[in-house]
């Protein structure tokens, strides 16, 4: 975790590192600029950074007076990524600041007196929060209990601590090394529930990476115990009807090109071989023939699809799909819209072919599948 301190005396700058020695836990790196330019210099990297500390009197240049520079930085607040950022700002020109008090805090700027006692606990408050966001490396998410429990047979997890409500969810945290993650089933499946615990989740907590794991029907060229990789997803749903029929009008949403090229590289291991993924699965009941892990198209949708005429039209909306669910594209567009820098992927195994023939025979084995693919991802984002 990153601490900007915007600081040109020494004896103020102490002060702020005594306090941020004093907060348990994870170490909090410190940058520090004193200059006003040297604050523009960091524009590009202001992203990088969980809480900026501010100062609103600063040299114009290396070795010069302390100038009232309040516009400069409320400028840069209001159009950079500072204004996603935790802000805090301590004074000790506090009375020169009050008639602006209020714009600050339409800015999202909390201002503090240097000479009354208050700021220091006001900055542990704002430490211990910023602790509290970065409290998991990684986020996972499950529509179903069977498929968080496919985690249960991954041996590269330990299970820290379960039945833990975050959020009003049901969740596990598991340690994977010296990461810590938290895994989330929610209330229901369906988009709507999909995005709106992952958006909840993501404006809580900032992890490196976050992904969804499970289970999910095939088509085309899918077969069933198939693993499939999000290439990308959209809302088979989304369009128009008329009195010509439906016309598709989706937008697409999904890991980056960089995500994806690491996928890719991974599938080609031999730890993503349906032998090494099948690992001590001999007693769960498993598909035959063999078939290898592919980056695939996902049409997702509000409803369980078991009808060869519905599976019809929605093969029709694109001629390259291969996966079914009924989550991935809610989980990738609230991933997409919070604007964060975390790293997002899913997958999810054929369990049935969409059509009458629908069962849950595999629905252990594609949960444990997934699962174990998810982890190996994991443990390439997180080095």
């Amino acid at each position: 975790m990153k601490i900007l301190i915007v600081e040109d005396e020494d004896k103020k700058f102490d002060e702020y590192i005594k306090v941020i020695k004093n907060i348990p836990g994870e170490q909090f790196s410190v940058d520090r600029v004193s200059t006003l330019p040297e604050l523009y210099a960091k524009k590009e990297k202001f992203n990088s950074f969980d809480l900026v500390i501010l100062d609103f009197f600063l040299p114009v240049v290396s070795g010069g007076a302390e100038t009232n520079v309040f516009a400069d930085v409320v400028k840069l607040v209001n159009t950079t990524a500072l204004s996603r950022i935790p802000v805090i700002s301590i004074s000790a020109y506090f009375e020169d600041l009050k008639p602006k008090l209020g714009d600050l805090q339409k800015c999202g700027i909390s201002v503090y007196d240097f000479e009354e006692d208050i700021w220091a606990s006001a900055l542990v408050s704002k430490l211990e929060n910023v602790q509290q966001k970065h409290r998991y490396d990684f986020i996972g998410f499950c529509a179903l209990e069977i498929e968080r429990e496919g985690f249960f047979n991954c041996d590269q997890i330990e299970i820290y601590k379960t039945n833990v409500e975050r959020l009003g969810n049901s969740c596990i945290e598991v340690k994977f090394g010296d990461k810590f993650g938290v895994l989330v089933t929610m209330p229901y499946m369906g988009m709507i529930d999909a995005a709106s615990v992952v958006s909840k989740f993501l404006t809580e907590y900032s992890p490196k990476v976050t992904f969804m794991s499970g289970i999910c029907g095939g088509t085309g060229d899918s077969v069933l115990g198939q693993l499939l990789v999000t290439d990308f997803s959209y809302d088979y749903q989304c369009g128009k009807w008329s009195k010509d029929g439906f016309k598709l009008g989706a937008y697409p949403a999904g890991p980056s090109e960089r995500i994806k090229s690491k996928l890719r590289l991974l599938m080609k291991t031999d730890k993503c071989t349906k032998d090494a993924l099948e690992t001590e699965l001999h007693s769960i009941h498993r598909p035959s023939p063999p078939s290898h892990p592919i980056l695939a198209i996902f049409g997702s949708g509000s409803a369980v699809i078991a009808s060869s005429k519905k599976l019809k039209d929605i093969n029709e909306t694109h001629r390259k799909l291969l996966g079914i669910d009924m989550e991935i594209y809610g989980f990738h567009r609230a991933v997409a819209l919070s604007h964060s820098n975390v790293i997002d992927f899913s997958a999810k195994v054929v369990v049935d072919k969409t059509d009458e023939r629908k069962g849950d025979e595999l629905h252990k084995y594609g949960s444990i599948i997934s699962a174990r693919f998810c982890i190996l991802a994991l443990c390439e984002f997180l080095k």
